[in-house]
Formats: structure tokens, C-alpha cells, sequence
């Protein structure tokens, strides 16, 4: 990886992260992030990728600075609709975690948050909290209900991603 251009290696280490989370090797997961994170410390994806991770490892107190980090940027280079959605995303999974729940009330302001982005974007900020509430067998249930939710939003002529999210 370290030999890829920033076009080419940034999508590996997101997809190469969500592997080692799904095989359950959460360390490995998290130097990858915290080293591509030395590379491109402001971007947003990378950060709550970091931020799940660090919840699935129950770090709440490097949950709560990542969270930060997000503000920090947001304070000075003002919001945008991108490190907007990714904060909503970061304090959903947070909430998700903490609570075991997933409440009408969080679901709303995520959604919101989520709204301004194209279709592939938003899809991606809610794989991110079904990929959570997956990870807890107490929320089966919620997670099947997003899962629902998130395939009745891509329309049915978009037949190669309307099957994945059947599935």
C-alpha cells in the first residue's frame, strides 16, 4: 500500500479496515486508519471509521476526541455537508454503542444530517451505522429494520444495487 498514489490507496485502506473488523482483528484495523490518518489527518471518513472502531474496543475516551476532531474541524473550515453527516454518523454509532439502542429521535437527526448528500453517499453513511448495529446480536431487529430502510431507497431500476440490498 504504502507504494499506491492517495486515489488508489485510500479506497484499499477503508475496504483492507472492514475486512479485519468482519474477521475481528480490531487492532489491525485501527493501525491501518491511525497510519493513513498521518497522511490525511482532516478527512472525515477516515475519522469515523476510527471512531467505530475505537467504540468497538470500548475506548470511549478516544471515541469522545475523535468526535472532537471532527468539531475542530468544522470550526475552522466551517461545515459542509460532507464532515456534517460524518459527525451525525460518529454520534449515532457512539449513541448506539453506549445504549444498545438505536432511538426514533437519533435515526431522525442522522437522517437530516444525511439528506444534502447524493444517493451513493448516503448509502454509505448508512452502511456505516448497519455495519454497527449488526455488530450487537441485541439489535438484530434494528438492524434488520435499517437494512429495510436502506434498500427501499435505491430506486428498483438500479438493479445491481437494489439485489445487493436485498440480500
Amino acid at each position: 500500500l504504502p507504494t499506491c498514489n492517495d486515489d488508489i490507496r485510500l479506497p484499499l485502506v477503508l475496504d483492507l479496515a472492514e475486512v479485519h473488523l468482519h474477521l475481528g482483528q480490531d487492532q489491525a484495523a485501527e493501525s491501518l486508519v491511525q497510519n493513513e490518518l498521518k497522511l490525511h489527518p482532516e478527512h472525515p471518513e477516515l475519522r469515523a471509521l476510527l471512531v467505530r472502531i475505537v467504540i468497538i474496543q470500548g475506548d470511549w475516551y478516544a471515541a469522545g476526541e475523535a468526535v472532537e476532531a471532527m468539531y475542530e474541524t468544522i470550526e475552522r473550515d466551517g461545515v459542509t455537508e460532507q464532515n456534517w453527516a460524518w459527525l451525525h454518523t460518529m454520534q449515532a454509532q457512539s449513541h448506539i454503542k453506549n445504549h444498545l439502542a438505536f432511538p426514533d429521535s437519533i435515526q431522525r437527526e442522522f437522517l437530516v444530517a444525511i439528506a444534502p448528500l447524493p444517493r451513493e453517499q448516503r448509502t454509505k453513511h448508512r452502511e456505516a451505522i448497519l455495519r454497527l448495529l449488526q455488530s450487537e446480536s441485541v439489535l438484530a431487529f434494528e438492524a434488520l429494520e435499517w437494512a429495510k430502510a436502506m434498500r427501499d431507497e435505491i430506486p428498483r431500476n438500479a438493479y445491481d444495487e437494489y439485489t445487493v440490498a436485498s440480500l
